[in-house]
């Protein structure tokens, strides 16, 4: 098989650049997250075998594993999941007032969301340049659930209705009787 897609249910997602800015550890225009794996979805990517447009077999995904510094606690795992190159097919984003559709100019905005757990949809391909060979993740669907600030969702608040609309919106602290002040 060249190729296979996977789905990850209810995953957490860390080191997110879904924005393609420029890092320590890569350059402008590199989209990509990690999604942390559970020990069944570690067993399923590191046993994958796909095979290169030349034959070859590889054997595993490039799943990581991420030791606590203290020694402390269990390891972590993960797979980086790279697109950009070749765009995901559907990308939402779902909060308690509903579902948005994301775009490839908009999905930079959940760099600086809260995202509580995700689906995640990959296409795992083979790749072989030279001696390197290995499997790449690239992000296929995503399906993200946001955990919004509590601050604006009392329900008094929600039901009051909008007024203006921030600057320029026609509101003036200075007392309209003031017309003839050069300021």
């Amino acid at each position: 098989m060249s190729r296979m897609n996977v789905t990850l249910r209810d995953v957490e997602l860390r080191w997110k650049n879904f924005s393609g800015r420029a890092t320590d550890y890569t350059e402008e225009g590199k989209r990509y997250f990690n999604v942390v794996l559970n020990s069944e979805q570690v067993d399923l990517l590191s046993n994958v075998e796909l095979v290169t447009k030349s034959g070859v077999v590889i054997k595993g995904a490039n799943v990581r594993t991420h030791v606590p510094e203290n020694g402390d606690g269990e390891p972590l795992y993960t797979l980086k999941v790279l697109f950009g190159a070749y765009p995901p097919e559907e990308m939402w984003r779902v909060t308690p007032r509903g579902k948005m559709r994301l775009t490839m100019e908009t999905v930079g905005n959940l760099d600086r969301e809260y995202i509580e757990r995700a689906k995640v949809q990959i296409t795992l391909s083979p790749y072989e340049k030279g001696s390197n060979r290995g499997i790449t993740a690239y992000l296929r669907g995503l399906i993200v659930w946001i955990k919004e600030d509590d601050f604006t969702s009392d329900e008094d608040f929600q039901s009051l209705p909008e007024i203006g609309g921030g600057v320029g919106n026609g509101y003036s602290a200075v007392n309209s009787d003031d017309e003839g002040l050069p300021f």
